[in-house]
């Protein structure tokens, strides 16, 4: 070793590779490793500088730590007993029995930037790092940790982009930094695995779990856990083109089509609507009351945190109140740089300082205030998140530096207008498509304007799943034109997911038409079992669509399935992502309940070929999961599971 192990304060200080280190408990069976700039080590890390501004008190936790020299080495442990022993070359992290379950190799900081290097084992595999399109398992990847919004393209980029990954070996690995960050999971080395962190000293969180569940409590914990959502979010969204969707006679058609067609839904998402035309404020409410008058909730669209050109004139802005481009003085930011080539090129924008209490009360309050106290709106869907720059300095009002802004202003910004949102009565909706560490406080992830085709189907199928095997329990699927291939595939699948959100319009004809019905009748049915599974999942971090290997991860069979998954702990969903009729359905351990027949079967087991025409879609109830709710659900459900199978039989 380079010095002996000093504690002092529950933190044990130490230099490794050179590099000055701290080491603290975090509670969760987990440890902070921090590297030391100018002889401090600084404990506002992502989580905790998102807990501060949104008023929480920051989760700093120390727990007390004992340590003793074993030969050359030197042991720390910590009250639930895992232990951490620091070698002259490497780090291990152990449990209880005192078995090392991560290594680190080499850490470096040159005071710009860092990097950790950590050993990957024989067949463990790697999964999370915010929602991923191309797989689940991210071993021998490479995977660029900045939000890119590639206009509609599944694989390649991200919209959420997480720095926390777990291991099939239930180890938990967190980067407690916004700022630009690199994994690198064996492409360089096959058995290594190094993140390099751009412009900001390391904050490694290292979780240890004999469950991958505790390690997504121990990420929550630092975090943030997911509100609880009002009911209501589990509904049936509708929306259309922006272009058919801009005015009272075209929103109220789009309503009484969806009555005459027997059809259950919450709220519209006006996509088209000019959102801070003052002059259409009147016209808006009035409509807004005639929708609340029948129990519908109105939701408007606009840009992550930007302000409108003629915001001076029309709603009293101080100027001060924008961001200013810290090179040209000008309020108008232009778009980041990191967006895929040929995508249409932005012509800047004014962003709110979400760092100004004085901007955001002017923001929340007449501007934001007016659209929901006033005009009553319900909640909103926040578009082009990936779009904040920070490849030129930003101003803020708090002296906050720029590098990370890419990331945590989406976040913070969505968090704040759920929370505004929520002084509704009922509760409000807040759809986001973007951010960074802590997007599960919005708290649903939209999935984005991703193509809907027989093979992009799949790639967002990944995306959710791997969102929630990275801290974000609740995920929207919108559901494609009917006039679109995978049209029925995408709908099953949306059915069957925490919210519906449909392109309103003429209801397709004929079988597709009976089929789509069927379906969005079916989703309301289950709202009972989802409402009651979002509560477990704003209490644990269980994501409401988990990926199987949560199920059981003793189960290796599970670590490679990715095109199955629970929805909730009673569910098994085996989506069909392509034009097949047939299909493999693997169950593990358990009884479970075919829910279309009835039929039980024991698992674990292989269903080889299972036929699955266009209109159904395999579920399974496991016998014996605890809820209250998955009963009445699934009774209630009964009329259009047999109405699904009268069409598809017919």
């Amino acid at each position: 070793m380079d010095q002996r192990v000093e504690i002092s304060g529950r933190r044990a200080l130490f230099t490794f590779c050179g590099v000055p280190l701290s080491l603290t408990c975090s509670g969760d069976k987990g440890w902070r490793l921090q590297s030391g700039r100018d002889g401090a080590f600084d404990d506002m890390g992502a989580g905790q500088i998102l807990a501060r501004d949104l008023k929480e008190e920051p989760p700093i936790v120390r727990e007390e730590i004992t340590g003793e020299a074993e030969g050359e080495a030197f042991c720390l442990r910590e009250p639930s007993g895992t232990s951490v022993t620091v070698f002259s070359r490497r780090i291990d992290f152990c449990d209880e029995d005192g078995m090392p379950k991560a290594s680190l190799t080499a850490v470096t900081d040159d005071g710009e930037d860092a990097s950790v290097t950590g050993i990957l084992h024989e067949d463990e595999r790697i999964f999370g790092m915010g929602e991923r399109f191309d797989a689940l398992d991210q071993r021998g990847r490479r995977v660029d940790v900045t939000a890119d919004d590639r206009q509609g393209q599944t694989v390649g980029g991200s919209f959420v982009p997480i720095p926390f990954f777990i291991t099939s070996r239930c180890v938990g690995v967190f980067m407690n930094r916004y700022e630009h960050s690199v994994f690198d999971f064996g492409t360089s080395e096959p058995d290594r695995f190094t993140i390099t962190q751009y412009g900001a000293p390391i904050d490694l969180y290292i979780f240890l779990g004999d469950k991958p569940q505790k390690l997504l409590f121990a990420y929550a914990r630092v975090t943030g856990f997911a509100p609880e959502p009002a009911p209501w979010l589990y509904g049936t969204q509708i929306r259309r083109p922006s272009s058919e969707f801009c005015t009272v006679p075209s929103v109220m058609e789009t309503a009484r089509r969806m009555e005459e067609n027997g059809l259950p839904w919450e709220a519209v998402i006006l996509e088209g609507w000019p959102t801070y035309d003052t002059a259409r404020f009147a016209e808006l409410a009035a409509m807004t009351e005639t929708l609340h008058d029948v129990g519908k909730k109105v939701m408007l669209h606009h840009p992550c945190g930007r302000i409108p050109p003629d915001a001076e004139t029309l709603f009293a802005m101080d100027p001060r109140f924008a961001l200013e481009n810290g090179e040209s003085g000008a309020r108008s930011l232009p778009d980041a740089d990191l967006r895929a080539p040929g995508g249409p090129e932005g012509e800047g924008s004014a962003y709110v300082d979400v760092t100004d209490p004085d901007a955001m009360d002017w923001w929340c309050g007449t501007v934001w205030g007016t659209l929901v106290e006033m005009v009553g709106i319900d909640g909103a869907k926040i578009d082009l998140c990936g779009r904040f720059p920070e490849h030129i300095p930003v101003g803020f009002a708090d002296g906050r530096p720029t590098p990370g802004a890419h990331h945590w202003y989406p976040t913070l910004y969505s968090a704040l207008m759920y929370q505004h949102f929520c002084s509704r009565p009922e509760g409000g909706m807040c759809l986001s498509c973007g951010g960074g560490i802590g997007a599960q406080r919005y708290p649903f992830l939209w999935m984005g304007d991703s193509p809907r085709g027989d093979l992009s189907l799949r790639a967002l199928l990944r995306g959710a799943l791997s969102a929630g095997l990275s801290g974000i329990p609740l995920v929207c699927l919108d559901v494609a034109d009917a006039e679109t291939d995978g049209f029925l595939r995408g709908l099953e699948c949306a059915a069957f997911s925490a919210a519906m959100l449909i392109r309103a319009g003429e209801t397709p004809a004929g079988r597709a038409g009976d089929v789509f019905r069927a379906y969005v009748k079916l989703h309301d049915a289950l709202r009972p079992y989802l409402e009651e599974q979002g509560r477990v999942a704003a209490h644990t971090a269980l994501p409401l669509m988990r990926a199987l290997w949560l199920v059981d991860p003793t189960d290796e069979r599970l670590l490679g399935i990715e095109d199955e998954y629970m929805l909730g702990g009673a569910l098994l969903v085996a989506p069909v992502l392509d034009t097949a009729v047939k299909r493999d359905v693997y169950l593990p351990a358990g009884v479970w309940e075919d829910i279309w027949t009835g039929e039980r079967i024991e698992g674990p087991t292989l269903r080889a070929d299972a036929d699955v025409p266009p209109e159904l879609i395999p579920v399974y109830r496991l016998i014996g999961a605890y809820s209250q709710a998955i009963d009445g659900a699934l009774s209630a459900a009964r009329p259009h599971l047999d109405e699904i199978l009268r069409v598809s039989e017919g």
